[in-house]
């Protein structure tokens, strides 16, 4: 008889362990209950842009103009701006979501996108194409001018 006790609990014990390893939404799948849906975070699809972002906070979102420059080249041109402004890390995006920490956005030759509510409280400022930028030794110095004011 008190074998039997010991498997019974053991038995028992082996269920509550892989009960409480269910998730939250598992256990109301298993009650029947599958109305609850995961919310989508807020993003922002600009798929037919590049997307970068430096140091978690500057984004900058590279328009239709510049599609023709060859990766390596917007990616230069991005490094050697990310340590011009004393940064350090640069990376690109697939999509941008709405983050805490991005304090400005940059558009190069691209249009505000609709989802206009994302952007309320971030530093959205028009900037020209990297084309454009790169074109003379004014836009750059005057590129540069412009983001050094902003006290980045």
């Amino acid at each position: 008889m008190p074998f039997m006790e010991v498997k019974l609990s053991l038995f028992f014990l082996t269920v509550k362990s892989t009960f409480m390893a269910l998730s939250q939404e598992e256990k109301l799948i298993n009650l029947g209950i599958d109305i609850w849906k995961k919310r989508p975070g807020k993003e922002i699809s600009l798929s037919h842009n590049e997307i970068f972002l430096i140091d978690k906070d500057l984004v900058f979102v590279i328009g239709d103009k510049d599609k023709k420059l060859k990766k390596e080249d917007k990616r230069s041109f991005l490094l050697t701006l990310t340590k011009s402004i004393g940064r350090h890390n640069l990376q690109q995006l697939e999509k941008l979501i709405q983050v805490e920490n991005i304090s400005h956005v940059f558009l190069l030759n691209v249009d505000l996108p609709t989802e206009i509510d994302l952007f309320e409280s971030l530093n959205v400022i028009n900037l020209p194409s990297i084309t454009e930028i790169c074109s003379s030794r004014d836009n750059k110095e005057n590129f540069l001018i412009s983001l050094f004011e902003l006290d980045l």
